[in-house]
């Protein structure tokens, strides 16, 4: 009987029942979404920076809590402080360390035939360029890099049209592109949008100290001890530049281990941003929900009190208010679940212990919140007033 009813009270306004279930699948669809996808993405990312830039680290003599900001700080001219000739040959003989080698990074106008554009430009010994070939493959052209030549990524060659052989101009002079990288996502060096040209040509064109040491890149042996490498560079560095105190260093060693935790603490902040958000849209259809339930109790008041009039006791009304809740969030969810299932054949898709868990709670949490005030007002319900004028 009890569950002839609540197929009955589902079905009695059907546009209202449509509505509130489809406020519950679009909540849940995005809550599900952000969590499942998200994590993916952010696995994938961390994945790709450390497995292409697991044995390089740079260092930039500036403060650098996010290291997207070296960009804005090669922008904005805030590298100023640089390193001693010194400084590399020390570093060289720290254990697991195999070269280092002088670099720089500045901002300057290139000219191409489709556009005219500013972009970060970095040096690097000749020496050095073997580091970017062990990051990714040339797509087209030569790996020797001769002064007067430059490497560009992939996604800068299709956006700007550019092949092997083409001449652009850096600051006013030309330049001619030895070589394109295949694509390889995030990275140390993000390769796919830079153009790289021997380090001493870099200081012509833009100007800089050839005297001075701009940034230094570290190629060391991954089966050292990371972190054991970084002391001994802070123990060199901070010696060097007469620093006593962690907190007054004026450079920064960006490594893809630490680089991963802080894209995995900036990743986290947007997920939990918009997860924030999708649960106000949860939160919008738990009422949505106890508002409709709230008018289909007081439409069935009478049809309630007679009920209770043949035997129907407050755990017979719980559970009624109960099994439509239920069956609401049931036809919610389910197509929820079957989009997701289907997206995830062609987009990443990952949910953790804790993702599960934490979903499991807000669902029992949405589920007797709903339950609680309708099946309360329906309890309340007096059937001698309610079928006084029957």
């Amino acid at each position: 009987m009890i569950y002839k009813l609540i197929i009955r009270f589902i079905t009695y306004n059907k546009l209202r029942s449509f509505l509130v279930i489809l406020s519950i699948f679009i909540s849940s669809l995005f809550f599900l979404s952000i969590l499942g996808f998200g994590n993916a993405q952010k696995e994938q990312l961390i994945s790709n920076l450390n497995r292409l830039s697991s044995n390089i680290m740079i260092i930039v003599p500036v403060v650098i809590d996010n290291p997207f900001l070296i960009q804005r700080a090669a922008r904005t001219g805030l590298i100023i402080e640089t390193f001693k000739e010194s400084d590399l040959k020390s570093i060289y003989e720290i254990p697991g360390v195999l070269d280092v080698y002088k670099g720089a990074a500045t901002f300057l106008k290139i000219s191409t035939k489709k556009a005219d554009f500013t972009l970060q430009v970095t040096g690097i010994e000749k020496k050095g360029v073997d580091i970017l070939y062990d990051i990714s493959e040339l797509d087209k052209g030569k790996t020797d890099l001769n002064y007067g030549e430059i490497l560009i990524g992939g996604a800068l060659a299709d956006r700007y049209e550019l092949r092997a052989g083409d001449i652009i101009k850096i600051n006013n002079r030309p330049f001619k592109i030895a070589g394109i990288f295949k694509k390889v996502g995030q990275n140390l060096f993000n390769l796919d949008n830079a153009i790289f040209m021997l380090v001493e040509d870099l200081i012509k064109v833009a100007g800089l100290d050839e005297k001075r040491v701009y940034s230094i890149i570290i190629k060391f042996d991954n089966s050292f001890d990371e972190k054991m490498i970084i002391e001994s560079i802070h123990e060199i560095l901070d010696k060097s530049r007469k620093i006593n105190d962690p907190n007054k260093r004026n450079y920064s060693i960006l490594a893809a281990s630490s680089i991963s935790q802080q894209i995995d603490v900036l990743i986290d902040g947007l997920k939990i941003f918009f997860l924030l958000i999708a649960s106000i849209s949860i939160v919008v259809s738990i009422i949505n929900l106890i508002n409709n339930l709230y008018i289909f109790v007081s439409e069935k008041y009478k049809q309630f009190a007679t009920l209770k009039v043949i035997g129907a006791d407050r755990n017979f009304i719980t559970f009624l208010i109960f099994g439509m809740v239920a069956l609401f969030v049931l036809l919610g969810l389910l197509p929820s679940f079957i989009i997701i299932a289907i997206l995830s054949n062609y987009l990443e898709y990952k949910l953790y212990p804790s993702d599960i868990l934490i979903s499991i709670i807000l669902l029992g949490i949405s589920i007797l919140i709903s339950v609680y005030f309708p099946s309360r007002y329906a309890n309340n319900i007096e059937p001698a007033e309610a079928l006084r004028n029957e």
